[in-house]
């Protein structure tokens, strides 16, 4: 596809020019759920008769993987009433591929019709090494492996917001918020995967505080809205 056409730049290129968006449009309190293909067909009226009011949907991975049930999720969810976002898992090892994996999501979203009023809970870049994928390919937790996944997020961030969605955040587990980003880099939304009886990561605008969410007997990620 031709997205991004014009932001064909040097791969060590830092596009630093992001809009600083640290909190959440969408009512607080409020609780809600993420998924994706793994958690199968979801019954989102039961996730609504249950009190939650907003769904955060895996978009995709990678730079060209599309999530199996995204639409589905998209279509039904919203026929549910819930409020939407959308979170794409990162393999980036290099700004370039973070760079595509923000094109290929702007792509998709503008194929489905998702404008940027349509999520009012947001774009989110998943953080996480789950398969260690990146640490097989010699990333690592010292000063240079901080630096370049912090670039990463900085340019997924400002590609898409370069196509008219400034809200863009990121989600991490509390270890890769202390260990492995540069916090102080990253002016945007937090979402912070920490299963306990508190989130530890100050200025966290969303909370995933367990993994093991019953909703008639279907398990779900449970997302607070902190902000």
């Amino acid at each position: 596809f031709l997205l991004g056409e014009g932001i064909g730049m040097m791969d060590s290129t830092v596009m630093t020019d992001i809009l600083s968006v640290p909190t959440v449009p969408w009512p607080s309190p409020a609780e809600g759920v993420d998924v994706s293909e793994w958690n199968g067909p979801v019954d989102w009226q039961a996730v609504r008769r249950a009190g939650k009011t907003f769904a955060i949907i895996r978009l995709g991975y990678g730079a060209d993987h599309l999530d199996s049930l995204f639409y589905r999720n998209v279509n039904e969810a919203l026929v549910a009433g819930l409020g939407l976002g959308v979170y794409r898992y990162s393999y980036a090892m290099t700004l370039t591929e973070a760079r595509d994996e923000a094109r290929h999501t702007a792509y998709i979203l503008r194929d489905c019709g998702l404008t940027a009023s349509k999520l009012p809970l947001g774009i989110w870049y998943d953080m996480e090494d789950s398969d260690n994928y990146k640490q097989n390919r010699g990333l690592t937790a010292d000063e240079a492996g901080r630096a370049l996944m912090t670039d990463c997020c900085l340019q997924f961030a400002t590609v898409l917001q370069s196509y008219g969605y400034p809200y863009v955040g990121v989600y991490a587990n509390w270890d890769w918020w202390t260990n492995r980003l540069d916090e102080s880099r990253l002016p945007m939304a937090k979402w912070v995967a920490q299963y306990n009886t508190t989130c530890d990561i100050d200025g966290a605008a969303l909370w995933q505080y367990t993994d093991c969410l019953d909703i008639e007997g279907a398990t779900f990620d449970g997302i607070r809205l902190l902000n």
